[in-house]
């Protein structure tokens, strides 16, 4: 494998960092080499170090393209695997379990690892601890979107099974409570001169009014597990 040339930070110039990364990355992506990466990573790294002290322009360029390189690194790695290493192969002994642990979460969030990227300035840029709080966050949130359905689903409905079931139930559901909720002399009102004995008609929509009523506690008392 071609080894990759980075140049010195005091050789770096800040107009040619977006072709040094774009090379460094195009590099990565077929690198199995976990050293090579991390060397190239550290490198990476102190150049960002010495923009960010001189004129800033092009850090976070430079840190885009080192977290793409931890998120090779990740990819190479695997998922963990009790007592052997992932794949088989040895993990470099200068990676902390820490960082594994992180390089593995970039790897299976790319679109977290671009996102952060997008949002990163050279006046605040992208880093691995911004990256895996935008990863927590995501998770998070599918966390209690999950918790979310799961709280409005009936016992015994499996969504991906029972959705038309599921569907024409919250119809009824819906259309009970909106009757529920319109007073019965108020809605013969409206019907004008449709019916003759109003109040027989009345008295018949009090008697629905009541009976959806009891049917809507029963059914919510249902889905709560209770008696």
């Amino acid at each position: 494998m071609t080894m990759l040339a980075i140049p010195e930070p005091t050789e770096l110039v800040a107009a040619k960092v977006g072709t040094l990364c774009a090379s460094v990355e195009e590099w990565a992506e077929t690198a199995d080499d976990i050293g090579a990466l991390r060397d190239a990573g550290h490198k990476l790294d102190a150049l960002a170090q010495y923009l960010a002290a001189t004129t800033t322009e092009g850090t976070n360029r430079m840190r885009a393209a080192k977290l793409r390189l931890e998120a090779r690194v990740g990819i190479l790695i695997g998922k963990a695997e009790r007592g052997r290493p992932a794949n088989g192969k040895s993990v470099t002994t200068d990676i902390t379990r820490h960082e594994r642990s992180d390089f593995r979460a970039l790897a299976a969030n790319p679109e977290a690892v671009e996102a952060a990227i997008a949002e990163g300035t050279d006046e605040t840029p992208v880093s691995r601890r911004k990256v895996l709080a935008k990863i927590e966050e995501a998770r998070q949130v599918r966390a209690d979107l999950t918790a979310i359905a799961e709280s409005i689903t009936p016992r015994g409905v499996d969504p991906a099974v029972d959705t038309e079931r599921a569907r024409r139930r919250g119809a009824l559901v819906r259309c009970c409570n909106d009757i529920t909720a319109t007073d019965p002399a108020d809605w013969v009102s409206h019907q004008g001169d449709r019916f003759g004995n109003r109040q027989q008609v009345i008295d018949a929509a009090s008697d629905a009014h009541e009976w959806l009523a009891e049917f809507l506690h029963i059914t919510s008392q249902q889905e709560g597990g209770t008696t």
